[in-house]
């Protein structure tokens, strides 16, 4: 197992293009820690500079305390799991799996305990001496990790290794993998652009943009309190509705405005020093869709929103609903760092809600919503970060 360090960690390519930018990331032993972010964010260039698969532009990387930049990838005692599988087609399971330790010259009766173990431990045994060509694609990943398990390495880097699985599949290796890097307890280093993958498997989750990292948490603290406009879209499924306001404060009380809404800001949101100059200040308000509620008698004291519904997608355990809502739209549209951009206001903006699956909800209805939050998400519209406001984390 080994602890992991990046201190300013960036990559260049000879063309001028900057992959990656000042990246600072501890990884302690025995992590499960999950890089996402979009296509071409610069999650994979990282992981294969821990691996030692590219070079290192700037910055230190360090395995157990000892620099590694200039080591080899098989000095570095790190294995890979690729997205795809990287197998020998003209070998069978038991050969691809041990390739490595004949590689390595480890004695013939080790490596033969280790392999029965390993595909023992990833239900392959079955399939010892069949080839990649007749597997399915979850069982040739199960030889892929085996692959990777039977070394015994320090630390674990994967890829998007279950990209090219079905949904259901993907559904089930997840599983998989987190029982296995549990039992195992070996550092390990997943890259995804799943969120959903991201939230369920890391114990740590690391936001990359542009190959700037967004920020590094537990799953839910990243929902909960996103640093930036950026994070709070990519986490969360379906996306943050986002919306141009501003906040209006009185002597007693504050609200952020939204289009034809409004919605009072809780008191522990406007104390102390950073809320003094909120009054008349431009934001974004951010509202998860989960967050929005029919109203009924039972809510009929929240703050709520009326909306007009455009489409219905049923999807057996819940609905959601695109709607129309009498506000202005929000859009991350900035290449370099995360920035909520106001654009012209237009007749209202896109509002998703998921709604319970018995919703009699229909197209063409205006209804309203409750919130069933005590607070939104604000965000500043010129820099995109988070506006915390005395909100205590």
């Amino acid at each position: 197992m080994a602890e992991m360090r990046l201190s300013g960690v960036s990559k260049v390519y000879p063309n001028g293009f900057r992959a990656v930018s000042d990246v600072n990331l501890d990884i302690a032993d025995g992590e499960l820690l999950v890089l996402v972010g979009p296509s071409g964010c610069g999650k994979s260039t990282i992981l294969r500079m821990i691996a030692g698969l590219e070079d290192i532009s700037e910055g230190v990387v360090e395995i157990d305390g000892r620099i590694v930049n200039s080591e080899t990838p098989r000095e570095r005692d790190i294995a890979m799991v690729f997205q795809n599988y990287a197998l020998y087609p003209h070998m069978t399971v038991q050969k691809n799996i041990g390739y490595a330790l004949r590689l390595g010259k480890v004695p013939k009766v080790e490596a033969v305990r280790r392999i029965e173990e390993t595909a023992a431990m990833l239900e392959l045994s079955d399939l010892l001496d069949r080839k990649p060509g007749v597997l399915s694609g979850g069982q040739r990943q199960r030889v892929a990790m085996g692959r990777a398990i039977v070394r015994e390495p320090a630390a674990f880097l994967m890829d998007e290794p279950l990209s090219n699985l079905d949904a259901r599949l993907r559904v089930q290796m997840r599983a998989e993998i987190i029982r296995l890097q549990r039992n195992l307890g070996t550092t390990t280093v997943y890259v995804t652009h799943d969120q959903v993958e991201a939230m369920t498997m890391g114990s740590r989750v690391a936001v990359l943009r542009d190959g700037v990292l967004q920020q590094v948490d537990r799953p839910q603290v990243l929902y909960d309190h996103p640093d930036n406009v950026f994070v709070a879209v990519f986490i969360g499924s379906p996306s943050m509705n986002l919306y141009q306001g501003r906040i209006e404060r009185t002597t007693t009380a504050a609200r952020v405005v939204f289009g034809a809404h409004s919605f009072p800001l809780p008191e522990q949101q406007t104390k102390g020093d950073e809320s003094s100059d909120i009054d008349g200040q431009e934001v974004v308000v951010g509202i998860r869709p989960e967050w929005l509620v029919e109203r009924t008698r039972d809510n009929a004291d929240w703050p709520s929103v009326r909306v007009r519904v455009d489409l219905v997608e049923a999807l057996g355990s819940e609905l959601v609903a695109h709607t129309t809502i009498d506000a202005a739209g929000a859009e991350i549209d900035t290449p370099e760092l995360a920035e909520a951009s106001v654009g012209e206001p237009r007749e209202g903006a896109l509002c998703l809600a998921r709604l319970s699956p018995t919703s009699q909800v229909a197209v063409g209805d205006t209804i309203d919503l409750a919130i069933n939050r005590p607070s939104l998400h604000l965000f500043d519209t010129a820099t995109g970060r988070a506006l915390r406001l005395g909100e205590d984390r």
